[in-house]
């Protein structure tokens, strides 16, 4: 679903979200969609994505807390395993875009529903993680609801 690299040289990298798809638009490529390596390419924690509603609108999206992302890394690793610090940073990135993705098909499922609601809920999470392809994980929200504190 993600937009395959058209050329190599992006001078004003940007993520956009277009059509339920997370590409990289570069201002001097003529709204080229662009995304070869996206850990990499993202340069700034404080990355600004141009909303589906229009070209007006813009929000900013700023990255999962650090410790949060180095607690679930340190989590999912068997015993002696370390990451380096590029591959946290990587890691970092690409769980904010992917929720960023998640977010955005959560509410395109809202919306295609016709619900006036601001707020996504479960269901609307359900039905994105169902859309992106991931209806894999949907028994993992059930089986642990509660957050855990170790």
């Amino acid at each position: 679903m993600i937009a395959s690299p058209q050329t190599e040289s992006a001078t004003a990298s940007e993520l956009v979200i277009k059509d339920n798809t997370v590409v990289e638009d570069s201002a001097a490529a003529g709204d080229v969609p662009l995304l070869s390596n996206a850990a990499s390419r993202v340069s700034n924690v404080n990355t600004e994505l141009a909303a589906p509603k229009g070209p007006s609108t813009n929000v900013k999206a700023r990255s999962l807390a650090a410790g949060q992302v180095n607690r679930i890394v340190d989590g999912a690793l068997p015993e002696g395993m370390s990451v380096s610090r590029d591959a946290r940073i990587a890691l970092q990135k690409c769980a904010t875009i992917s929720l960023l993705y998640l977010a955005s098909l959560a509410d395109a499922e809202r919306k295609a529903v016709g619900s006036s609601r601001t707020t996504l809920n479960v269901q609307d999470v359900r039905a994105a993680l169902a859309a992106a392809g991931m209806a894999h994980l949907l028994p993992l929200m059930t089986a642990a609801p509660k957050r855990s504190r170790d």
